[in-house]
């Protein structure tokens, strides 16, 4: 029985995830020297000789955040932050695209025509 190892393999991306190789080559280009980078080099190392599965996103916003030096306090406000800029990724491609949902176009019984909420007569 093998287990799962946090950070790495990604069911999508079985050959790698492409964000992962991106995010670490962005992070490590900003300060390649950062004492960080030992450590983190070593656990991946240990990581690749356990399971033969490449580094995701995880493991490399993870490694952004540790070299940084950022606080463990600050985790939720990243998440938060990350979560916000899909979501208005997201807003922006909808609004690009031709509407794809249904609209309700009747009233349902039992209510007045002349606005939501207004039980009829």
């Amino acid at each position: 029985e093998t287990s799962r190892l946090p950070g790495f393999g990604h069911p999508l991306y079985p050959e790698g995830d492409p964000r992962a190789a991106i995010v670490s080559a962005a992070t490590r280009a900003q300060d390649p020297g950062a004492p960080g980078w030992e450590v983190v080099d070593a656990v991946a190392e240990a990581a690749s000789s356990r399971a033969p599965v490449a580094a995701n996103v995880d493991w490399a916003l993870g490694s952004l955040v540790f070299v940084a030096g950022v606080p463990a306090e600050a985790g939720e406000a990243l998440f938060s932050l990350a979560r916000v800029a899909g979501w208005l990724a997201h807003a922006l491609e909808e609004y690009e695209a031709p509407a794809l949902r249904y609209r309700v176009t009747s009233v349902p019984a039992g209510l007045d025509a002349a606005g939501p909420g207004e039980v009829g007569a």
